[in-house]
């Protein structure tokens, strides 16, 4: 069976429109307002909504892919918690009412320096996750005329890479030393959001250690630029190019999250845009079926460039690439709005279907067929002039902006340190119980009394 993925880009973060914090305060010349791990903006969050609400066959799915990067599980829950299957019978107990996110390797953004692209620990991004579920519902009921909060799921489950076994744990264990399959089958950790009449409550926060994160996650996997067909061999867990480099060992690792999803034929994933246009510049488009009159890399469109090279066209003049109109699916917009190839480039939430072996099978691609071959659709362009300026006065104005010193968590709100945990489960502790008093604890008492 063919596996399709849909790659989505997450929606305009606080970093997007330059609302982060400014720190660069003793350089108040530079305009540099980025948060380290932006959240989410109202402006993106109310579009994202409306998106979904428009888009709703796209984005039906309980299980969602995201990187490390916190503003894709806040894109994740918007586009697919409004669009789970709902049942009538117990529906608390539903399990169509559990949404489930897998932090998963080669997905985190580009970065030039860390600021905007790297993630924190889990133990303070959970809670940053929980403050923005919690602002959800006020922003729903202030903006939202549907009032879609009901729609969201009862559970909600944040999944990361099992805790490998310590170099300790494998030497004192025979059994664990001998099969590789048990170092393997480490249990996925999890922290469990449950909705409420207020918001969201963290259910379960135990023992979880960062596998994904700055301190424990993989470097390769989870702290460099990602890559998309290297995160398809990975859930495929194809093991076939391992022996190009036998110093990189990242084709090896199996995909701890298969087990969920074997039946599911599209796998939904929420990432960058970055490298969501490094994997499209893979592809050689040409302008004809003669392959000898090709254009250069793909996505020079979503490439900005003065310069004319043999690496990039110069996609002010290429006339082809402008010509290129997406599908406008946007029941609503009675203009029908032609967007082409270059209002990607500054949109949100536009995404692409492909396979593993595409590029194997189809390297060379007609160039009048990107949008069919890729089912491309565009997502909600970036606010420009007076929109963007309204969308920052409102961060600006609002008690609920996850962005800049608003967004902060503050001295007040200590992150989690593995203390939500269930009564059946984590490290069991018992009181100590208080020491009885024999005939010669009495006897050393009152002496000491009587000194």
């Amino acid at each position: 069976m063919t596996i399709e993925y849909q790659f989505t880009r997450h929606l305009l973060s606080c970093n997007n429109i330059d609302k982060g914090k400014n720190y660069l305060k003793y350089m108040p010349y530079f305009n540099f307002k980025k948060d380290f791990e932006p959240g989410a903006t109202i402006f993106g969050i109310l579009k994202t909504i409306e998106y979904a609400e428009k888009n709703k066959e796209k984005f039906k799915s309980n299980q969602v892919y995201v990187s490390n990067l916190y503003r894709t599980w806040i894109t994740a829950f918007l586009l697919y918690g409004c669009n789970l299957p709902q049942s009538s019978n117990n529906l608390q107990q539903s399990s169509n009412n559990i949404l489930t996110l897998y932090i998963s390797p080669y997905l985190k953004e580009r970065h030039n320096f860390k600021r905007g692209n790297y993630p924190k620990e889990i133990s303070h991004m959970a809670k940053k996750f929980l403050k923005f579920l919690n602002a959800l519902k006020s922003i729903i009921d202030k903006n939202n005329p549907n009032n879609i909060w009901k729609k969201y799921p009862q559970i909600l489950k944040l999944k990361l890479p099992p805790k490998p076994y310590s170099s300790q744990e494998i030497q004192e264990n025979q059994e664990i030393q001998e099969n590789q399959e048990i170092q393997e089958n480490q249990e996925i950790q999890e922290i469990i959001y449950k909705r409420t009449d207020c918001g969201y409550d963290i259910e379960k926060y135990c023992n979880i250690e960062d596998t994904a994160g700055p301190n424990k996650g993989d470097v390769t996997q989870f702290l460099t630029t990602g890559d998309l067909q290297k995160f398809m061999d990975w859930f495929e867990n194809d093991n076939e190019n391992e022996n190009e480099n036998e110093n990189e060992n990242e084709n090896k690792k199996r995909n701890y999250y298969k087990s969920s999803n074997e039946e599911n034929k599209i796998i939904h994933v929420v990432t960058h845009s970055h490298i969501m246009r490094d994997y499209l510049k893979k592809f050689t488009f040409h302008t004809s079926k003669d392959t000898s009159n090709e254009t250069p890399r793909l996505m020079s469109w979503l490439k900005k460039t003065k310069t004319k090279s043999k690496d990039y066209i110069d996609i002010d003049e290429n006339e082809k690439i402008q010509a290129i109109v997406l599908p406008n699916d946007d029941k609503d917009d009675k203009d029908k709005t032609r967007y082409n190839l270059l209002n990607l480039r500054n949109s949100n939430l536009w995404n692409f279907i492909t396979t593993k072996d595409k590029y194997k099978k189809k390297n060379h691609i007609e160039i009048n067929d990107i949008v069919g071959t890729f089912q491309l659709r565009m997502g909600v362009p970036q606010p420009q002039g007076e929109e963007k300026d309204n969308a920052k006065k409102k961060e600006e104005a609002s008690p609920l902006s996850l962005c800049g010193e608003t967004g902060r968590l503050g001295p007040n709100s200590p992150p989690l340190n593995n203390t939500v945990c269930p009564a059946d489960g984590g490290k069991r502790t018992r009181k100590k119980r208080p020491k009885k008093k024999t005939k010669k604890r009495r006897k050393i008492k009152t002496r000491k009394r009587r000194k």
